[in-house]
């Protein structure tokens, strides 16, 4: 309405050329000239593809709740806990104080234990990868307190702020949590799309965070010059345009782009399985939403740790003594019982379900997974890994069963549920109570050492001392 009203005062444009008029043009070269100057003033200022983002706000929460709620300062001597609903200075901190030695004794700062955090580079163009690599659409990247990798290319410590230093400067731990858990977006891994990421960054639903790693970077050829001149003058613009039309370069671009490590791989084992870090146990939670139990993260680890690792990783399947009740084969979970008695999953396991229900009581199922990886070069498995499955047993309390009786994808819910009412969030905590309470007590913890024992040698074990 502005350029109508200076070019044609207000009147209706008319076909006698007063679009050509030496003042028409002034005031057109003046628009341009002074919208041009305002678009590179905004290039400069990178950070606002950050800042025009909810990734603030999702990370500001997710610290105040998680960060927050682990404050010790809220039990301090002498003062009343606070609530996690009331944000404190000193919710969130540096990844350097983190692990700063303390003053007072030889213990790390908050370290206890050593945490990875993990996160996707996302990544859709690269045309010198191969087809297998760039159907994933992303790489994985691991935090760690004292530096970070992209896939394999390992980095101590972090980028100081610079030029980019909007976007460039350490991440605290609350942002690196906020990053890790930017489930929607317009780069999720694997499934970005162009009309899902023109959807999301219409909506401006955009939790990633766009990040100098200073890994990789390329420097543009004189045949390149002038798209990426553009793109020096306009950085603000050429980044976000890149996000709106889902084109993620990867470290092949001096900015990543870092949305849920989930993206890449679901279970965070992935990161674990890597021979350097010499782990020889593992314990994880698949709490991924599957209501059919179709264990698609954990078949998705197994390709990716065969692919990229040379490691295979076998599910145990058979059980005896005090195994035999908690753990089994991915065929053995079941879904609950709905409120009419049928099974999630038409034509499967009806019958049982029926029965169950004429006693409200869940089918019996297992709690738990057991694998084992064998890495390239290795003759017997060399790590253990126990995988709890979040899923109503029958010997879980009366409140859970009859939460699941009522809501027949308990405890696979979408997280697209991001307000849990009472009794949602308690039928949550208990059953996780419950079945935590199957695997890590001494009795069991035992037999599965005991298991572990009969399949690697000793010798296997020496070098993990």
């Amino acid at each position: 309405m502005l350029v109508q009203w200076l070019v044609w005062g207000g009147d209706a444009p008319t076909p006698s050329g007063r679009l050509h008029s030496p003042f028409q043009r002034e005031i057109l070269a003046s628009i341009m000239l002074g919208t041009t100057l305002m678009a590179g003033i905004t290039g400069l200022f990178v950070g606002f593809i950050n800042l025009s983002s909810l990734q603030p706000f999702y990370s500001s929460r997710l610290t105040r709740a998680y960060l927050g709620a682990s404050n010790g300062d809220r039990f301090a001597a002498g003062s009343a806990a606070l609530s996690a609903a009331e944000p404190l200075p000193n919710d969130d901190l540096a990844l350097a104080a983190y692990v700063e030695q303390r003053s007072d004794g030889p213990h790390l700062g908050t370290l206890a234990p050593l945490h990875i955090i993990n996160v996707t580079v996302n990544k859709t163009v690269d045309p010198a990868e191969q087809l297998v690599q760039r159907d994933r659409k992303g790489q994985p990247m691991a935090v760690l307190p004292f530096g970070f990798s992209i896939d394999q290319r390992w980095r101590d410590g972090f980028p100081k702020a610079g030029v980019f230093s909007a976007i460039s400067r350490p991440l605290p731990v609350g942002q690196w949590i906020g990053t890790s858990g930017a489930a929607f977006s317009t780069g999720i891994g694997r499934e970005t799309s162009l009309g899902m990421s023109l959807l999301m960054g219409a909506a401006n639903v955009r939790l990633g965070t766009w990040w100098r790693s200073e890994v990789g970077g390329s420097s543009p050829k004189w045949t390149q010059w002038l798209a990426r001149g553009f793109g020096a003058v306009f950085r603000t613009q050429t980044y976000l345009s890149y996000e709106l039309r889902a084109r993620f370069f990867g470290t092949k671009r001096n900015l990543q782009y870092l949305s849920d490590g989930g993206h890449f791989e679901n279970t965070g084992i992935y990161e674990l399985l890597r021979k350097r870090r010499g782990v020889r146990q593992i314990f994880a939670c698949d709490c991924g939403a599957d209501p059919h139990f179709g264990f698609e993260d954990l078949a998705n680890l197994i390709r990716l740790a065969r692919i990229d690792l040379g490691t295979d990783l076998v599910v145990q399947t058979e059980f005896e003594g005090e195994l035999a009740h908690v753990f089994g084969a991915p065929g053995a979970f079941k879904p609950a019982v709905g409120r009419s008695g049928a099974s999630p999953i038409p034509g499967v396991f009806e019958d049982e379900h029926l029965q169950y229900a004429k006693t409200t009581r869940a089918p019996r199922t297992p709690a738990a997974l057991m694998l084992w990886a064998t890495h390239v070069g290795e003759t017997l498995p060399s790590v253990q890994i126990v995988i709890l499955k979040p899923s109503v047993v029958s010997d879980v309390v009366a409140d859970v069963q009859q939460y699941a009786s009522e809501h027949p994808t308990f405890p696979q819910e979408t997280t697209a549920d991001q307000f849990f009412n009472e009794a949602q969030w308690e039928s949550y905590r208990a059953l996780g109570y419950h079945l935590a309470t199957k695997i890590f007590n001494e009795r069991m913890l035992g037999a599965i050492e005991a298991l572990a024992n009969k399949r690697m040698r000793p010798a296997d074990l020496k070098r993990f001392d």
